[in-house]
């Protein structure tokens, strides 16, 4: 899925500005979580996706210092404070997996940049957790944004929610739930993650609909599963599964 989002957010600045040879600046803000599997699936794929569309890509980080866990490193070519907004075509933050709450770290410098920016009319892009840097930014105002929920923190008050990208293209959320099931990672802190985003999104799955995937009762071992209420009920045998 959360590929599925970093493609949605490249193609329109790929769209916008593939016309010459163009700078983009990505910002990989600290804390993560998981910073080998964020540097490998989310900054290398934005990075190398707008490098094979033509787009020269600058990396930077708060004090210009490179990230690197386990197998993966990202060198960074400058320090935050040093980018000019006019050498830039557009502008990525990465969500990085840094905890939101109850309210993220967010330096001054990433959010001058951003409103110099949105100022200048130069395209931004803010996945997931990188969304609160544009809030406190304060260019939210009267814009729409998704994110896995409608966010309650005075920052978004000004701002519309728009869904998740996932579903509000119409994914129905039964398939959403398969697809968040299949992300079993070697990082434990992430299996947790997802498991939590997939019970809570079981509960808005219609009563009775049909579990895809091939799972099959653990009691039984029928395949007639359904979902009730958010949990798994096996209409052979009537074995439920909550959680």
């Amino acid at each position: 899925m959360k590929r599925l989002l970093i493609i949605a957010i490249l193609i329109t600045m790929t769209c916008a500005y593939a016309s010459d040879t163009s700078k983009v600046l990505i910002f990989m803000r600290s804390g993560s979580g998981a910073l080998e599997f964020m540097l490998d699936k989310e900054v290398m794929v934005m990075k190398e996706t707008l490098e094979k569309s033509g787009f020269n890509v600058v990396v930077a980080t708060l004090d210009g210092s490179d990230f690197s866990e386990g197998s993966m490193t990202v060198k960074a070519d400058l320090k935050l404070a040093d980018a000019k907004v006019d050498d830039y075509s557009g502008f990525i933050f990465p969500c990085m997996m840094v905890a939101s709450y109850p309210e993220p770290e967010i330096s001054q410098e990433s959010m001058d940049l951003v409103k110099g920016a949105i100022a200048a009319g130069k395209p931004v892009a803010a996945q997931t957790g990188s969304l609160w840097t544009l809030a406190k930014a304060g260019v939210l105002k009267g814009k729409k944004y998704a994110y896995a929920f409608a966010e309650k923190h005075p920052y978004f008050e000004a701002a519309t929610f728009g869904g998740t990208g996932v579903l509000r293209h119409g994914m129905p959320i039964a398939d959403v739930v398969d697809l968040i099931g299949d992300l079993r990672l070697d990082n434990e802190f992430i299996n947790t993650w997802t498991a939590g985003v997939e019970r809570a999104l079981r509960k808005y799955i219609p009563n009775g609909t049909k579990v895809k995937g091939g799972q099959k009762c653990q009691d039984c071992k029928s395949d007639s599963l359904v979902y009730q209420e958010g949990c798994l009920i096996c209409t052979v045998c009537g074995s439920s599964r909550c959680g």
